[in-house]
């Protein structure tokens, strides 16, 4: 899958947030829709990363597919949520850090920020144009733990100590920025 438009500086897109790094993490949240009381798999849409200075970054999605982007203000609750007589829909928050593998993080200084950059290539007329997106984002954590965030075509995901893109970074159809 690919864009239907051209994106230019995806490298660059995350530049501003360089300053977040060396920052201590106090906090990783995310709005999570439920129904009926029960998560909702296919409906994640930010993750926010609160420091010991108060300062956020928060990541979401955008609507192409494939891109991310990053905001220094916490995501606002969702507005969609239709219930109806068999379907009862909400918001929560949901504080990840909390519990599990999760926990680790708390306490750590960020230490890197690279962005993950969907490349491709495509023939118009005879001429090769390349294009790129901004697919992701990876935070570097002081003792080596490290967290993914992506668009999984509309779907935020996320990942903790997981590289989902082992094999399109071989390829060359991905590639780690360093933001700093």
């Amino acid at each position: 899958m690919k864009p239907d438009f051209i994106l230019l500086n995806q490298r660059q897109l995350l530049k501003p947030f360089a300053k977040y790094v060396g920052k201590i993490l106090v906090e990783a949240s995310c709005w999570k829709l439920f129904c009926n009381a029960d998560p909702e798999d296919e409906c994640d849409c930010n993750l926010d990363l609160r420091f010991r200075d108060e300062s956020v970054l928060s990541f979401s999605i955008k609507d192409d597919g494939q891109s991310i982007v990053a905001n220094p203000t916490s995501f606002d609750k969702p507005l969609w949520a239709v219930s109806d007589d068999t379907y009862q829909y909400e918001w929560q928050r949901l504080v990840l850090t909390k519990e599990g593998q999760w926990k680790s993080l708390v306490g750590q200084k960020l230490t890197q920020l690279e962005s993950i950059i969907l490349l491709w290539t495509e023939n118009r007329q005879g001429q090769e144009i390349k294009h790129e997106a901004l697919a992701g984002c990876r935070c570097v954590f002081e003792k080596g733990d490290y967290l993914i965030f992506t668009n999984g075509g509309d779907q935020a995901q996320w990942f903790l100590n997981q590289m989902p893109y082992h094999s399109e970074l071989e390829s060359g159809e991905m590639c780690l920025v360093p933001i700093c």
